[in-house]
């Protein structure tokens, strides 16, 4: 009994999540989470090079998170594969879809581009992307295997439409934890986000604009708030800002790397009065701080990315949250400047 509600339970989980993507329940596999899955993609795609009797190539972003960009640097290290890092923009918000067209080689098997960005919610331009290389394939002729294209949508579901089948990718992953609340389970997250993303999507997207106003007008005249791909060509997720809070004369100086606003020492302070942000960036011992990757990656100045901070607003969050954020946030510069 306990074994046929159980299966049930997972199959009802597993209905959810492929409306959710836009597939058949039968192509969801359920894994330990993303990074499982991240890594289960890539590996896959080396040894569908190895039957091909080809030393697999594979093509990733730079921007992609550790659970993909790691396992593809590890297997180039051991000299299994040849691996191409494209460089994002933040005009694109991503790489874009003719550097990907001009990395391909006959030995490409894997094209592995996050559909949004974890860290600036940019959206990639996976149709694009897919075009490119399917349009590579439909010049090479026959000779021509299929390159599987892969996408990570961790910071897609819940916050965009996905449509994994419109989209002509080969794989998709993303994480449970990403889209269920707390006392969720993962078929309810997957059916409210089916029936209400419309709703949800608008909700965060005026919560985050006015988030981004309020931290604009209240902004004291000693700093500067500098956005971090907030104008793309394919914009953002929702739910989503980064930006760095610098003080205006290192900034206007081109001394930001002097800023003592390093991000983790404001999400210390945020943290202890009660607001919940994350950072791109960590400040080791001995206060040398270290920028985000990611935000380099973009091309975004070191001594800028490393005061980074990445706020995400969710489901129930208010447009009144906009001001007490904005309160906490200036508080812990002050804070931090004066300690």
């Amino acid at each position: 009994m306990q074994g046929r509600l159980a299966r049930k339970a997972i199959e009802d989980a597993r209905g959810w999540v492929a409306k959710a993507v836009g597939v058949a329940a039968a192509d969801v596999v359920f894994t330990s989470g993303g990074t499982e899955a991240n890594n289960m993609v890539v590996r896959t795609a080396v040894e569908y090079g190895k039957k091909l009797g080809v030393r697999p190539h594979v093509v990733v972003s730079g921007i992609e998170h550790p659970a993909t960009l790691a396992p593809a640097q590890h297997l180039a290290s051991l000299g299994e594969i040849d691996l191409t890092v494209l460089r994002a923009s933040l005009d694109e918000g991503a790489v874009s879809a003719s550097d990907v067209a001009a990395a391909l080689r006959p030995e490409t098997v894997l094209v592995s581009v996050m559909l949004v960005n974890n860290e600036t919610g940019c959206i990639a331009d996976l149709p694009g992307i897919v075009k490119a290389v399917r349009d590579w394939e439909s010049r090479l002729g026959p000779a021509a295997h299929r390159v599987l294209v892969h996408t990570d949508a961790a910071q897609a579901i819940g916050k965009i439409q996905v449509d994994a089948q419109a989209l002509g990718i080969d794989y998709l992953t993303f994480t449970g934890h990403n889209v269920v609340k707390a006392n969720e389970a993962l078929d309810q997250a997957c059916e409210l986000v089916v029936k209400n993303l419309e709703t949800y999507t608008a909700a965060m997207a005026l919560v985050r604009s006015e988030i981004e106003k309020k931290l604009e007008a209240t902004c004291p005249k000693h700093l500067a708030v500098v956005f971090h791909g907030r104008q793309t060509r394919n914009g953002r997720a929702p739910n989503t800002t980064n930006f760095s809070v610098v003080e205006r004369a290192l900034l206007e100086s081109g001394s930001a790397k002097q800023s003592k606003l390093c991000s983790s020492r404001i999400v210390e302070r945020l943290s202890a009065a009660g607001v919940l942000a994350s950072r791109g960036s960590a400040c080791h011992s001995g206060g040398v701080a270290v920028p985000s990757p990611v935000l380099v990656a973009y091309g975004i100045d070191a001594s800028i990315a490393q005061n980074a901070l990445r706020i995400s607003v969710g489901r129930d969050s208010a447009v009144t949250d906009a001001d007490a954020f904005c309160e906490a946030l200036w508080q812990s510069c002050e804070q931090v400047l004066s300690s």
